[in-house]
């Protein structure tokens, strides 16, 4: 029992929460009657983090709640489960004791000047932490003093740059505009003027506010004039989750061992399944709806209906939010829709249905994390399919033993109009390709563990719930809408054998361009499609 009782007291106080000597014991002893290991003492942690929210200290009634709320009538976990951005788990690094913890309670929307800080330290740490255990930056653990300098790259904070001029060093910082048409790099120690134009660049798009490793040479003038600039690099899945000791970085309900080979299973068995994806489904445009009836007749009549169809905004082709907006047309548009799914009672019955606001919708401005669409206008959708889930933007889909993120944004438009530098395959000028803006675009969020790592000038964010946006540890499954034409990338990229660990990316463009996806999560295959439109 000893070494249960560790486990447990050691879960808790990295989450931050202490345990009166009943709660422990009740713990303990739930724990070794069920033959738990690691997975169930933090479902007993997620568990008492939501019952408990407003304490730090779980006392001997709340542990017997949890542990009656676990037990209950028997119930399992909800094999597939959408969980909105205000109910993501909201977790800190502490960079002193080295560990993870979640903070307990739920943030105010309308956050203060310490949560602007704050947001942009969590930012630095999480990504500062991963970074120190990439073996390419982390020190042999028996080097002793003969170690090789070339064997691993040291970083040196800002501030300890002032006495090594004319000396090639490492930093890692946060690229900031501190001056009109100056930009800087800063870290939590200090900042300093940096010179990009001689910068060599890895892939992706490096904007104003990403983090990024560069390696240069501090001048006398007290410039870092940067030979080469990258990005940290990404860590699976696993690392990320041993190292943060299983936290639930995700939300939602966390399955035990048993359901989770046990949805594993489920998930392989089914590869006739599809999760379907439309973005700007404009309602007030025949041609849209009616390409709609040719998609999800398509669908009816497989043996095997979709078990899921996420419908992206923009929901109309013009704003929402413009003081001229009939919204009586609106509401009309949407009963329009009802209207058109329940004549496909295969998909009505068989399909969830999952609507996520677009950048146009109605809502409190483009302001991110969106709230779902407003209940006075899709009241028929909710009458018609009672068992549609209108979901923030951005929102995250557990689909069995899989993590689904899913984003709507013009994203790609945004971060290559803000770009410092050419991408490196732009460097002769010419127009990068497609599938090529797509991959620099995935290979920036994910390095950058966030959805959207530009100024808020540029997109504001709650900053109380930038936690919503990350992407950590590194989901299965990654849905970026955008208007850009439609693609699918895994990153990073890995050989056959390993493929399985890196994370599907995929954009469905613009159905009302004629694009959608598919993809099916047994093979983890994208299918990108494409409905020609009816020239009769």
């Amino acid at each position: 029992m000893a070494p249960i009782r560790r486990a447990v007291q050691a879960a808790f106080l990295d989450a931050g929460l202490t345990l009166e000597k009943d709660a422990l014991n009740a713990f303990v002893t739930f724990v070794e009657d069920n033959d738990g290991g690691d997975a169930l003492i933090y479902q007993l942690l997620d568990a008492s983090t939501k019952a408990c929210a407003s304490s730090t200290k779980i006392t001997a009634a709340q542990a017997q709640a949890v542990i009656g709320g676990l037990c209950g009538s028997g119930q399992k976990t909800e094999p597939v489960q959408i969980i909105s951005a205000f109910d993501t788990p909201k977790i800190h690094y502490d960079p002193i004791r080295k560990v993870f913890y979640q903070q307990p309670g739920r943030p105010s929307l309308h956050g203060s000047a310490e949560d602007k800080v704050q947001m942009y330290l969590d930012r630095m740490y999480l990504l500062l932490q991963r970074l120190k255990r990439n073996r390419n930056f982390s020190r042999p653990a028996f080097a002793g003093i003969k170690a090789d300098s070339r064997d691993y790259v040291e970083l040196t904070e800002l501030k300890a740059l002032l006495g090594c001029v004319g000396q090639v060093r490492f930093v890692m910082g946060c690229i900031s505009q501190l001056q009109d048409g100056r930009y800087f790099l800063e870290d939590m120690s200090d900042s300093l003027p940096i010179d990009l134009t001689e910068a060599q660049t890895t892939s992706g798009f490096f904007t104003e506010n990403c983090i990024v490793v560069a390696e240069g040479v501090l001048q006398h003038s007290g410039v870092f004039k940067v030979r080469a600039l990258g990005f940290p690099p990404v860590e699976f899945r696993g690392e990320s989750l041993q190292a943060a000791k299983n936290l639930n970085f995700f939300g939602g309900s966390v399955p035990s061992e048993e359901e989770v080979v046990e949805a594993a299973g489920a998930l392989s068995a089914d590869e006739a399944d599809r999760l379907v994806f439309l973005s700007d489904l404009w309602l007030d445009k025949p041609a849209t709806l009616d390409r709609l009836r040719v998609v999800l007749a398509g669908f009816e009549g497989l043996d095997r209906v979709p078990s899921m169809f996420v419908l992206l905004g923009s929901f109309q082709s013009f704003s929402c939010n413009a003081a001229s907006t009939n919204y009586t047309a609106v509401k009309d548009n949407f009963a329009a829709l009802a209207e058109v799914i329940s004549s496909f009672p295969r998909i009505k019955e068989g399909s969830r249905l999952v609507f996520v606001p677009g950048l146009g919708d109605a809502g409190p401005g483009a302001i991110l994390p969106r709230p779902p669409l407003p209940d006075s206008l899709v009241s028929a959708l909710r009458d018609t399919l009672p068992t549609a889930v209108f979901a923030t933007n951005p929102c995250r889909i557990r689909h069995y033993n899989q993590e689904i993120v899913v984003f709507r944004d013009n994203i790609q438009n945004r971060m290559r109009k803000l770009c410092l530098l050419a991408p490196n395959d732009e460097g002769t000028g010419a127009a990068p390709s497609t599938d090529a803006a797509f991959e620099h675009l995935c290979a920036t969020l994910l390095q950058q563990s966030h959805l959207c790592p530009v100024p808020l000038e540029a997109q504001p964010v709650y900053w109380s719930y930038d936690h919503a946006l990350a992407l950590y540890p590194l989901p299965d499954t990654l849905v970026l809408a955008d208007p850009a034409p439609c693609a699918s990338f895994a990153f990073p990229p890995l050989p056959p054998d390993q493929a399985g660990a890196a994370c599907v990316c995929l954009n469905p463009g613009s159905f009302a361009n004629g694009t959608f996806a598919a993809y099916c999560p047994a093979t983890r295959e994208v299918e990108l499609c494409d409905v020609p439109e009816d020239k009769d």
